[in-house]
Order: structure tokens, then sequence, then C-alpha cells
């Protein structure tokens, strides 16, 4: 039972002097047990560190896992039936469905629910409180303090009630994932796993309460806990003045769990002091070491020597620095033996420099991973099944049925059926329509006969004033003018459009009755859309396009192939949306709504889906985030993008509290995430 602390700057061999030591310990006892406990996104690469530091290159006895997989561990050990996990994707769903049914109590909130991205907010401040151990009957207790003011008073009234209804649909039935640790901690003590265990937490800046509640627990169990902190060892590491020192995460973290140590009556070790880099990572870089010491801190030096190893370059734009940043690449990798792994890209604003990488790097043969979630909401399968939607809920209108036919994916209603093809015409329509070009998906397994047909639709609706569903369902009979001249030809071309017509209507025939008024489920009707979605074959079209991109080169250069990044978007797209349908029948599959609720909800869920990347391989440059993207075996950066508002990123404007709000809610001890000023202090650190 104690508690020890592994301390030093950047590039002093924390990590390293960590991990021989663990694996050492676990050599010489190979009954014991060890936990590495780093963050998620970290798991893997840990793994990879261990095995190759390991004389017999293997975890053996160790234990690598996040705090969610070390919860799961324990569950499982302990026979623990654990509810479903509600993702994001379910938490919007849930509270889009909860602003329904509230809309009355909600009158701060009401005006802004329809926006694009605002049940998000919800979402995020929601899942931010229950990550931070704040309940409803806290909030509530809030409340009803006297120095609240009137505007945070309604605006957290609106909140709660959000909360609340939340909290009694999943009730039972769900759980989330914030809420995972918190069921660790009730069963905890009963784990043997954990019991006289040694546990190392690496690449943390800091705790939440939830994790330190959970620390609380596991500290007496243990054997031994240690933490490793970046922290110059000239500090006092045991006060902070405040927020805006350098290294007052990893003070505030220390502080704590020495106070939670001295609580459980663990001894506090002395911590293990690493000496600064300068013969580790920063051997045969002087001038990044001496930056490494001075950079931020209120006393510094000055570097007397020309500096070679850092620059500074002044460009027009993003586009140019990405340009400048490419010719680099080249040349190091060409005159100076380099790797393309050996090179790391970083930003304050990825989405932005993301729009520019794919097409500067392919010009110049650069293979490249970008490490970002994305958002699938404009993903044409989702611009598919929106527009469907729409057809449905606005009668035909024009403007509905030809987002739906050019979201790409319409074109085989348009044409011949895959029964009366040969295999070999199906895959010449389906490789000639792929379109392993277009950006945006559209013709994927159309072919060009399809686009033809959507285009004489088009020319035919405008120029008669086609709308409604009464009309579609009529045979249209008059010809244009410009037909009329030429009887055999518009006879041949209403032919031609009466068969489109009729197929477009009859495809869409079930979605009409499933959607007309609310005498069905929710889950009919989403089965039903997912009839709609089959009857296409939307899935062999993923499949036809994955392996089209997966083959196609993206220049002759070094025999570089290019699309990984959307080949596996392909792959993972239409679990994701079956999987979302899932979602909706389990959570509201009994209930009965109009097709403008069902739409909105499945909106909800769309916007939260994220698709996930992995390198497609090992030998790429890699571009990330300054404080997501690990980067431990680089050995040339470039940082883009560090202007004014990016570095550090201006405060948000757009979240439901503001700084000023969180500050009056941390008076009264309901501590949320660090406020616009705090990231700021926050993002010098990273």
């Amino acid at each position: 039972m104690s508690l020890q602390f592994i301390i030093g700057g950047s590039g002093s061999g924390k990590t390293r002097r960590l991990y021989n030591d663990l694996i050492e310990q676990a050599a010489g006892n190979p009954d014991g047990r060890y936990f590495a406990i780093v963050p998620e996104q970290f798991t893997m690469q840990t793994q990879k560190d261990i095995v190759t530091l390991h004389p017999c290159h293997g975890v053996m006895n160790i234990d690598i896992v996040s705090f969610e997989r070390l919860a799961y561990r324990i569950f499982e050990e302990l026979a623990v039936e654990s509810l479903a996990v509600l993702d994001d994707m379910g938490k919007s769903m849930v509270l889009r469905k909860v602003a329904e049914l509230k809309k009355k109590e909600l009158s701060v909130l009401g005006g802004n629910l329809n926006k694009m991205g605002y049940i998000g907010e919800i979402k995020s401040l929601i899942s931010e409180m229950a990550q931070y151990n704040i309940t409803p009957e806290d909030l509530g207790a809030f409340l009803g303090a006297q120095d609240v003011g009137d505007t945070l008073r309604c605006k957290m009234q609106a909140i709660l009630t959000m909360y609340e209804g939340f909290r009694e649909y999943i009730d039972g039935k769900y759980i989330t994932a914030e809420e995972i640790l918190t069921l660790l901690c009730e069963v905890a003590e009963e784990s043997e796993l954990i019991r006289d265990s040694v546990i190392v937490f690496d690449e943390f800046t800091g705790f939440t309460p939830i994790q330190n509640r959970l620390l609380r627990v596991m500290l007496p169990l243990a054997d031994r806990v240690i933490v490793s902190l970046s922290m110059d060892i000239r500090e006092d590491f045991y006060h902070s003045r405040g927020v805006h020192e350098l290294f007052s995460m990893s003070k505030e973290t220390v502080q704590t769990l020495l106070k939670i140590a001295a609580d459980a009556g663990c001894e506090a070790l002395s911590p293990g002091i690493r000496e600064p880099g300068e013969h580790r990572r920063y051997e045969n870089a002087p001038e990044l070491f001496f930056m490494e010491q001075n950079l931020f801190r209120p006393m510094y030096r000055k570097w007397p020597k020309p500096v070679n190893d850092i620059s500074i370059t002044s460009l027009k734009d993003p586009r140019q620095e990405l340009s400048f940043v490419a010719r680099e690449i080249v040349r190091l990798v060409r005159t100076k033996g380099y790797r393309y792994r050996d090179f790391a890209v970083v930003t304050g604003d990825v989405p932005q420099y993301a729009n520019y990488v794919p097409e500067t790097f392919a010009q110049y043969g650069i293979p490249f991973f970008i490490d970002q979630t994305r958002n699938i909401l404009f993903h044409p399968f989702i611009e598919f099944i929106r527009a469907a939607l729409e057809v449905v809920e606005f009668d035909f209108s024009y403007q509905s049925v030809f987002r739906f036919l050019r979201s790409g994916l319409a074109g085989r209603l348009l044409t011949e059926n895959k029964t009366e093809q040969t295999a070999d015409e199906d895959g010449a329509k389906a490789k000639a329509g792929a379109g392993v070009n277009d950006e945006d998906g559209a013709g994927a397994g159309a072919g060009a006969d399809a686009e033809d047909v959507i285009d004489r639709l088009e020319n035919y609706v405008l120029a008669k004033g086609i709308r409604g569903r009464k009309r579609w369902s009529e045979k249209w009979t008059s010809v244009t003018k410009r037909d009329a001249c030429h009887p055999e030809a518009a006879q041949e071309e209403m032919a031609l459009l009466n068969r489109a017509r009729e197929r477009i209507v009859l495809a869409f025939e079930p979605l009409c009755e499933l959607f007309s008024g609310k005498k069905y489920t929710v889950a009919e009707q989403t089965y039903g859309l997912y009839e709609f979605i089959t009857a296409l074959d939307i899935e062999a079209q993923f499949r036809e396009k994955q392996f089209l991109l997966e083959q196609a080169e993206e220049t002759e250069y070094n025999g570089v192939r290019r699309n990984q990044t959307r080949a596996q978007e392909y792959g993972q797209i239409y679990k994701i949306v079956m999987d979302l349908f899932d979602k909706v029948t389990s959570l509201l599959g009994e209930e009965q709504m109009s097709i403008r609720e069902y739409t909105d909800i499945l909106d909800a869920g769309f916007s939260a889906a994220k698709v996930g990347m992995i390198p497609p391989g090992n030998d790429r440059v890699t571009v990330g985030d300054i404080e997501r993207t690990r980067l431990n075996h680089i050995r040339i950066l470039f940082f883009v993008g560090v202007n004014d508002g990016i570095v550090p990123k201006a405060g948000s404007t757009g979240s439901i509290i503001s700084q000023f709000e969180r500050e009056k809610m941390a008076e009264h001890h309901l501590m949320l995430a660090p406020g616009a000023r705090e990231k700021v202090f926050i993002q010098k650190f990273y």
C-alpha cells in the first residue's frame, strides 16, 4: 500500500524507466500481477513498447489496459452483469426524444433545440457532468442556492430537466460510458486482480474526479501504485500558485493523490526524479533541449550560438505551408536517408489542415495518416437516407426527389434489375460507375446510364411542373415541345421516363405507408427503411467502392497507394448505420412518432457518429493534433498553423455554459472540465 511518483521533464526517460522497472519486477515475480494503465488511444503503442523492451518479447504477466478495459476485466472476474453501454449516438437520440417529451419545460433552451449540433452540446455537457461526478441531485442543490444568478438558474434548470429525463429514460436498461467507472468503484474491493498488484499510470496529465474516486478505492488494495508526471524537476512539486503555472496540472495531480493516499493510510514514497533529457531524447539536439528547459519559464536564458535545429517560416496560407512541408520531407528523404515515419506534422486546427493534406501530399507522392475521427453526417450514404425520408415527408417535392436521386447511391433504382444482367455486365457497370476519383462518391455502382436518366427526368419534371406523389403515380403522357416534332423519339423518351417513374414510386410505396400518420412503431419504420436500403443493394455498392479505392494508385511515384482512408470509411459506414438502426429500435422501438420526429432522432444519431481510422501502413507521415496525437518516435516535427487564435486556441463561444458560469459552479464545489481560460494555459503545457 504505497504511492510513488516518477517526475521529470519531457524526454527525460520517465516512460522507459517505468516500463523497465515493471518488466524487471514482473520477470522476478511470475506469480504477481502487474498493470500498466494508459489512455485509451495509447494502449496499442504501450503494448508494442513493452513487448520490444521485454527480454522474452511478450507482455507475460503485465496487463496493458485503459480505465475502461480494466473495468471490463474486473467485471468479467466478478461475473458482474453490466448493462449495455450507451454510446454518443444513443445518447443523442435519447436526448432528442427527451427534448420532444419535455419541450414545454425547456423555455430557455427550446428555441435552440432544432439548431444543428445543439443536441450534441447538451449531450457533451451532461456527459461532462457524469464524468465529473455531478448528479442531478447535486445540480438541484446548486439551484437552491441564493447567489445563483437568474440567467444561470434558468439555464441550469433546463439542463436539469434534460438530465433527469435522460436518466429516467435509460434507467434499468442502459448505462453511459461515464458510469462504467462508477460501477467499478462499487465492486473493485471484491477483485482479486487488483489486490496486492503493482499498478503504474503513464501518459496521463491528470485525472477526473471519477477517476480519483476509483484511485481512492484502488490505493489500499494494491501493493504499489506508481504515477509518471511531466514536470520540470526545478519546480516545487507540492505547491501550485494557480492555473497560470506551466506545470499546474501536474502539481494539482500530486496534491490530490497525496491527499487520497493520506486518507487511505497509504505510504507516500519519495518521488523518482528523472534528470533532464540532455543525454537521452535530446542527445543529438542540444537546441531542442535548451528550448525544453527555457520555454515559458519565468526565468529563462538565451541560446548563445547560431540556431540550426529550429526554424521559423512564414507563409501565406495553409496550402502553401503544407507545400513547403512536403518539399522538405521529399528533400530529406532523398538526400538524408530519412523514412516517412520519422516525420510528423502537428497543428492546433486539424480539421482545416486535413482538407489540404491529401491533395498536397499526393502531388509529392508522400504516404500519410491523418489522426482524427471523421464525422459521417455528409457521407453519401447519410445523404441517401436523409433524402429518402425527405421525399416521403415533403410528398415527392422536386428538391427532395432529385436530392435523393443525385445522392450517388440511387442509380440502380433506374437501371435494369441485377438479375437480368450477366455477372460480367454487372461488374463492368459497377466499375464504370464507381467513380474512384469522385470525392463525394456520386455514381457508385450507378453506371453512366443512370445519370443520363436522372438528367432526363429532371428536365421533364421542371418543364411540366410535376409535384407531389399523386402526379408521380400517374402515367406521364404529355411530351415537351422539343420532343413533339419527333413522334417516334418522343414515344421512346416517354417510355423511358415512365419506367423510371414507376420504379421510383414502387420503391417508395412501403415507406410512404409506414410514415403516414402514427399507426406504426419506430421498430416497424426502421425495419422498412432497412428493407428500402437492402433493395438497392447498398452494401454491395460499398464493397465495390472499397475494393476499387484500395486498388487505385494515387501516383506513379514510389508505388504509393491512394485513398486508403476513404476505403476504410466505406468499409465501416454501412455497419455504423446498421448499428444506429439497432439502437433506434432497442431504445425507441415501441414508440410511435411522426416522420419529422423520426428524422430528427436519426439526425441526432448521425451527428454523433464518427469513423475512426487506423494507419494503413507503418512508413507514413503522421498528421495530428498537438493535444491528442502521441508522437514518441519521430525525428523531425513540422508545427503548422502557429497563428493567433489557433495556438493557443481562441476560447469557444458556442458552449451552453460560459466561463463565468463555470466559475460560479466551482464556488459551489461543482467542478467541470477546464473552461476557456484554463485551456489556454493547458495548451501551453502541451
